[in-house]
């Protein structure tokens, strides 16, 4: 048996294994651990993913698309080749193809399957995300159907989960977590709990704010510097398309490489000709900097919300492909003052710390009694981190095996017994009480029937009267039954 974690990024997607105590990451473009996260609509109808995707969209971009976990939820459809699609079938064709290199590598299909997901992302996306398992022909999370386990958790639970395997929090350390990807920003604070990592307090993060627009922001530097040669291009002329694909590509790399050098060259595609655009580090640290001010500014709300002070903080966790920018690096440490850590390959970090997180609930599993039936979470990771509703300022508390009986995070839990406790309390106080009455009406009861002897013709005799008048003065507990001999009718 063995897990996988698959990281489904905006513009990268990851995959690794977990089995028999190892973690591995898994090749799924020829060498390459990471994946281009592109689409590609062939001649025969069918979607082509991944790298031959992404090389193919450059000659036809038309028939191309990009970026769609962005779109996730979004009711307007994508257009390739003249065919709408959904981002979840998309991003579903892109899961399958991932699924099927894995399968064909182990030469068997995963027993536990973990997706992850912003932590940003709200009800609405996470019900669109729940789908694409379903749609890319896994079983419905919490169905019968012969097939993998499917559960999901957010991408800085499982980045903390392998980074703390490998570097363990102190018993009272705060690790934060600062997640830059290709096309959104989040951040979270964790901490050891009874069953692993949870968060503390609430996720905050910004939705539309990642290495895209830095790409978009060189794109924009490149056409100022041409005088507004791209700008000027005819988008309805058909050599356009590729043009601007090559251009974005190449701004893409001129990214990545300012992140080791100062400088970078962007080659630009024009009909006039040939031009080539020199950008600087500096010039693209300038340019990025509102932006990854907003990132500082919502990590400090994550901070304030959770009742903790930087100082409080073991260290951050940079995770995402754009974390790897060095201007990153120094605003943190200056802004926070504590240590940066920095993941070799903050990507990998995403997916092996998924496939952890499946291996070890592979492993619980295995453990438990056979026959036994327990309940399996269908939105989220076999972790307090995941399975709890987020708390503000305080860990999660309630159990994972007790649901959460209201929505969202003003949820109330039921209390243990659930109705039935407060059936048996009502039960026993109605016996108690029938029997208290019963006793009063044992010791009252044979003086009142002298009474009502004594309201017939005649009455009582004077001891008599007295008899009942004992009865009715005596209080419950010092009352008996009066002596039947004495009284005599008149």
């Amino acid at each position: 048996m063995y897990s996988v974690g698959i990281d489904l990024g905006t513009s990268f997607a990851a995959a690794a294994v977990g089995q028999a105590g190892t973690l591995e990451m898994v090749r799924l473009s020829g060498q390459a651990t990471v994946t281009p996260s592109v689409a590609y609509l062939d001649d025969k109808a069918g979607l082509l993913t991944g790298e031959a995707a992404d090389r193919l969209g450059l000659a036809d971009p038309a028939r191309v698309a990009r970026e769609f976990k962005r779109r996730l939820g979004d009711p307007t459809p994508m257009i390739l080749g003249g065919s709408p699609y959904s981002p979840a079938a998309l991003m579903a064709a892109q899961l399958r193809s991932i699924l099927d290199t894995v399968i064909e590598d182990r030469d068997a299909p995963p027993d536990h399957v973990v997706l992850t997901h912003p932590a940003v992302w709200g009800a609405y996306r996470q019900e669109h995300f729940a789908a694409i398992s379903h749609l890319a022909g896994l079983p419905q999370p919490g169905s019968d159907t012969a097939g993998p386990t499917v559960v999901t958790t957010t991408e800085p639970v499982a980045a903390a989960t392998y980074y703390c395997s490998t570097h363990p929090l102190p018993p009272a350390g705060l690790l934060a977590v600062y997640d830059l990807g290709g096309g959104t920003f989040d951040s979270a604070v964790v901490r050891n709990g009874r069953d692993g990592l949870e968060i503390v307090g609430n996720p905050e993060g910004i939705e539309w704010l990642g290495g895209t627009d830095f790409d978009q922001a060189i794109l924009d530097q490149v056409d100022r510097q041409l005088g507004g040669a791209v700008t000027k291009l005819d988008p309805t002329d058909p050599g356009t398309a590729p043009l601007l694909a090559a251009l974005h590509r190449e701004c893409t790399l001129a990214k990545e490489a300012l992140s080791t050098r100062p400088q970078a060259d962007v080659t630009v595609w024009l009909p006039a000709g040939v031009r080539h655009v020199t950008v600087g580090r500096d010039t693209f640290e300038q340019m990025i900097t509102p932006a990854l001010d907003t990132t500082v500014e919502a990590f400090r709300r994550t901070l304030v919300l959770s009742g903790i002070t930087p100082q409080d903080l073991t260290a951050v966790l940079l995770v995402g492909g754009s974390s790897q920018i060095p201007w990153v690096t120094r605003l943190l440490r200056n802004t926070l003052r504590r240590p940066i850590l920095i993941n070799t390959h903050p990507k990998h970090a995403v997916a092996l710390g998924a496939a952890m997180l499946g291996a070890d609930a592979i492993a619980r599993r295995s453990t438990r009694r056979p026959g036994r039936r327990t309940a399996t979470s269908t939105a989220t990771a076999t972790t307090p981190a995941a399975t709890a509703t987020p708390t503000r300022g305080r860990p999660p508390s309630m159990p994972p095996t007790r649901r959460n009986t209201g929505g969202g995070h003003g949820g109330r839990t039921q209390p243990p017994g659930g109705p039935w406790r407060s059936r048996r309390l009502l039960v026993s106080v109605i016996i108690v009480a029938v029997t208290l009455l019963l006793v009063l009406l044992f010791l009252v009861a044979p003086k009142l029937l002298g009474a009502i002897g004594a309201a017939r013709p005649g009455g009582l005799t004077t001891s008599g009267k007295a008899a009942i008048s004992s009865a009715v003065t005596t209080s419950p507990s010092q009352a008996r039954a009066p002596d039947v001999s004495r009284i005599t009718m008149g």
